[in-house]
This record gives structure tokens, sequence and C-alpha cells, in this order.
């Protein structure tokens, strides 16, 4: 196994283009099955939602909640970065899910439109 170590400093840690230019470190692990890379957050006080979601929430919605929990590790991320971070990737994998279900055709069959109610 190959472990990368990813500081994230405390000035880049509230834009989008922050997010994205450490998600390319990521998205590295993402091609080998055995790479994990840690995330140290030592160094920030606060992570920006637009960073969070463009780093961790797009990694989610490009290879989904259990390629992102099997690659990544966080280290010294508080209570509050890590519920942001839960919010983002859960919100994206939902995001996902809803995409391959519209491309495979596994949209349900929309029920019929006459109601089992009976009225009075």
């Amino acid at each position: 196994m190959n472990t990368k170590t990813v500081i994230i400093p405390a000035n880049a840690a509230t834009t989008r283009k922050d997010g994205s230019e450490i998600r390319r470190h990521f998205a590295l692990a993402f091609r080998n099955p055995d790479d994990v890379v840690t995330v140290d957050c030592s160094q920030v006080a606060q992570l920006g939602d637009d960073f969070i979601d463009e780093c961790f929430g797009m990694l989610t919605l490009d290879y989904g909640l259990a390629a992102f929990y099997k690659h990544v590790n966080l280290l010294h991320a508080t209570d509050r970065h890590l519920f942001t971070i839960a919010y983002h990737i859960n919100k994206r994998e939902q995001q996902r899910v809803g995409r391959l279900a519209m491309t495979r055709n596994h949209i349900p069959a929309q029920r019929s439109q006459t109601s089992q109610l009976q009225y009075a």
C-alpha cells in the first residue's frame, strides 16, 4: 500500500479553486486500488464549504462513496470539519447515484394516475 500525506495549508482552505488544486493530489490515489491519501488538517482552523465540496464532494461524485472511504484518511479534523465533510460527500453521493440511475435506465415506472383512495 502506498500512502501519501497532503497537509492542507492554513491559507488554502476556503475557495473552490483551492479545493480543486488539492483534489488533483487525491485523484491520483483513486487510480491505484492500493493507494491511500492521508489528509492532515492540523494547520487549518476552518475549512470553507466551497473548499470541502470541491475537494471532497467532487471526489465522491467522480468515484463514489466507497472509493472515498477506501482511499482517504483524515487526520486532525475537528468535529465541525468532519460534519461538514460528511454533509458534502453524502450530498454528492446522492447526486452520483441519481445520475447512475438515469443513465442505466433504472428509473422506476411511474405509478398509475388513478388513486386508490375512496372519496365519500
